[in-house]
């Protein structure tokens, strides 16, 4: 018996590697080409150089986007989609993935309409804790002095002489809407369906981490790849790890713009956030729980 063939382990471990393999290999190949096309330009002196030279960082910003796409479409032409693992919940499904009963009313019910509520609530905590997470291992950075807080997030070099508008557009939807569907859309979905969603959950987070490169980039993105995997694996809707990666991303650059991450860095605004994000997570494994307690209060 071929024991290879039949392990999960090198077979599934090789199939989440080679889509990450092949986006990066894409993705710096390109980065490497437009940087190289654009610093030859401005150096001839063509036309718009100097517009090029005055905005090298909302220049470098559009090539990590197409970059990142073109990394992305190169992995589902080599590799192929992800399972289809979950895409969006349908109505009926939503009490099963909450916990709440079951519903046998036809859509629109006062049993589905709870249901959605559950679910949203759900969906806004796994947001707001993600946000608060993201603020939480920032500081606590700032606190350690691994960061320079004059700029200060984690990730503040890749973010250098970016405008306000376009750093959102691109760090704040596009990339995570990119690094998402690969990383827990094609990847972690991969690794779940042999070795299960524990695994699939580390070593996706493990890959978007080695992408970061710096030591507090990894850090910081092993911690949000986890949440991001959970919150997928549990919620079930590939949105819902979408918005949180968004809502992280958009709050650490517009912080990060302003130069406010100075103020944040004490022990205080640590504790606070770290608090948020680990009540957060209580309400979205026990939204329905949740949700009867907040109607009894109300009542």
């Amino acid at each position: 018996m071929d024991n290879k063939k039949n392990s999960p382990t090198a077979s599934h471990l090789w199939q989440g590697f080679l889509p990450f393999a092949i986006y990066i290999a894409v993705n710096d190949l390109v980065q490497i080409i437009l940087s190289f096309l654009t610093d030859k330009w401005i150096e001839q002196g063509f036309a718009f150089s100097e517009v090029l030279r005055e905005y090298a960082g909302n220049v470098t910003l559009i090539t990590h986007l197409i970059a990142a796409f073109l990394g992305y479409y190169a992995v589902v032409r080599l590799t192929g989609p992800g399972p289809k693992l979950m895409v969006k919940p349908k109505n009926h499904e939503i009490a099963g993935i909450t916990g709440a009963p079951e519903t046998t009313g036809a859509a629109g019910t006062t049993g589905d309409k709870e249901d959605r509520d559950v679910y949203l609530l759900q969906v806004l905590f796994a947001v707001l804790g993600a946000v608060s997470l993201a603020l939480a291992v920032n500081i606590g950075f700032g606190i350690l002095g691994a960061l320079d807080t004059t700029n200060g997030s984690s990730f503040a070099g890749t973010m250098y002489n970016v405008s306000l508008a376009p750093g959102i557009l691109v760090y704040g939807v596009f990339i995570p809407y990119v690094e998402e569907m690969l990383f827990r859309g094609i990847i972690f979905g991969r690794i779940r369906e042999k070795m299960g969603p524990a695994a699939a959950v580390l070593l996706s987070a493990a890959l978007f981490a080695i992408m970061h490169g710096s030591l507090t980039g990894a850090v910081y993105a092993f911690l949000m790849g986890c949440v991001f995997a959970v919150t997928y694996e549990y919620l079930r809707w590939i949105a819902v790890p979408c918005l949180c990666h968004a809502a992280a991303n958009i709050v650490i650059f517009i912080i990060t713009f302003f130069g406010a991450f100075g103020k944040l860095i004490n022990v205080g605004r640590f504790a606070e956030f770290l608090v948020i994000a680990a009540v957060s997570p209580a309400v979205v494994l026990r939204g329905p729980e949740f949700m009867r307690y907040w109607k009894r209060r109300q009542n």
